[in-house]
C-alpha cells in the first residue's frame, strides 16, 4: 500500500525531502513512527532517492545513495544473473566498495558528479547487461544494455536511465 504525505500542501522539501532524511537522519514531517513503515523521499525535482525505514527496535534507518547502490547491483547481479558494474566516486562508503567486490561486482572510480558518473557508466554498458550509480546524496540510476532491455522490459521501467534521475 502507498501512501503519499509531504507532497505539496507546504514548503517544498521543508523537513520532509531527500536531503533533510540524509543530512539528519530523522523521518520525515508527517511520518508515522511504527515499525514495519518503508519510506522513499525526494527532492522536490525527484532527481533525488533516499529510502529509509523502521527496525523492528524502532530505530530510524537510512537506505542512502551508497545502500541503493549495492542493494541494486546485488540484485541485479545475484537474483537476475545479470552481469552488473557499478560507478562509484572517492566519497563513496568504503564498506560498500568493499562488499561490492567480495561478490564480484565490478566497480569504477570516477570524479564527483552525476555526469561523470553517467558517463562512466554509459562506457560500461558495452561489457556489462546493466550499470549502477548513485552518490550519497541520492543523485543516481541504472543503465541497461540493449539485450536487457529486450530481454527483461519491465526493468527498464524500474528506473529513469536519464543522467542521475533516481526513479521513474
Amino acid at each position: 500500500r502507498i501512501v503519499l504525505i509531504n507532497d505539496g500542501d507546504g514548503v517544498l522539501n521543508y523537513k520532509c525531502g531527500a536531503d533533510h532524511v540524509k543530512s539528519t537522519l530523522t523521518a520525515p514531517t508527517n511520518m508515522p513512527t511504527r515499525h514495519g513503515i518503508v519510506g522513499a523521499s525526494f527532492d522536490g525535482d525527484a532527481d533525488r532517492l533516499i529510502m529509509w525505514y523502521r527496525s523492528s527496535d524502532g530505530a530510524f534507518k537510512v537506505l542512502d545513495g551508497d545502500k541503493l547502490t549495492v542493494l541494486f547491483a546485488n540484485y541485479l547481479q545475484s537474483t537476475l544473473k545479470l552481469k552488473t558494474a557499478v560507478v562509484q566516486t572517492a566519497y563513496a562508503n568504503g564498506a560498500s566498495t568493499t562488499w561490492l567486490h567480495s561478490t564480484g561486482i565490478h566497480t569504477v572510480k570516477t570524479l564527483t558528479g552525476v555526469k561523470n558518473l553517467h558517463a562512466a557508466a554509459d562506457n560500461l554498458l558495452a561489457s556489462h547487461d546493466c550499470v549502477v550509480y548513485f552518490e550519497g546524496n541520492g543523485h543516481g540510476t541504472v543503465l541497461f544494455s540493449e539485450r536487457v532491455k529486450q530481454t527483461h522490459p519491465l526493468l527498464n521501467e524500474m528506473v529513469n536511465e536519464c543522467t542521475g534521475d533516481a526513479l521513474s
